[in-house]
């Protein structure tokens, strides 16, 4: 298995993190490469359920957004959209947030506006959608 290995010089024990996709291994100067293989080897089955808890999206998969598939493409200009089931991404967060945050709200709207709701917006608050924080604000239902 692949991990990116870093020797520390305060570090008392062999550490497997798995952060974004990446394994990432902390370990003493003092143990050698073999040693840290076979711990490594050893947490394979960990280290596999730590990467499935969070899957790196790829370009085509599908995804779920706001009740609805989209098949996920990473694009090189920076904006994100939707075009009939395809979800066009730039990668970059804040792009990202702001994209998620706009649609989102538009999707609340016509919520509210079908159940015959007025919404009040205030207290700012986070959601997460597929793993990407979106800042949004609380939302307060009231009958007409």
């Amino acid at each position: 298995m692949e991990y990116v290995l870093s020797r520390k010089t305060n570090c008392t024990k062999i550490k497997i993190r798995v952060i974004e996709g990446v394994v990432q291994v902390s370990a003493p100067f003092s143990v050698s490469k073999k040693v840290i293989d076979e711990f490594v080897h050893e947490q394979e089955a960990w280290i596999k359920e730590q990467m499935d808890k969070n899957p790196i999206l790829k370009n085509n998969d599908i995804v779920e957004l706001l009740g609805e598939s989209f098949h996920l493409h990473f694009i090189d200009v920076p904006r994100c959209y939707v075009e009939k089931d395809q979800l066009y991404l730039f990668p970059n967060k804040e792009l990202i947030q702001r994209f998620l945050k706009k649609n989102a709200k538009k999707y609340i709207d016509f919520f509210a506006s079908n159940y015959r709701y007025t919404i009040f917006l205030y207290n700012m608050a986070f959601i997460k959608v597929n793993g990407v924080a979106v800042r949004l604000r609380s939302i307060k239902f009231v009958s007409m």
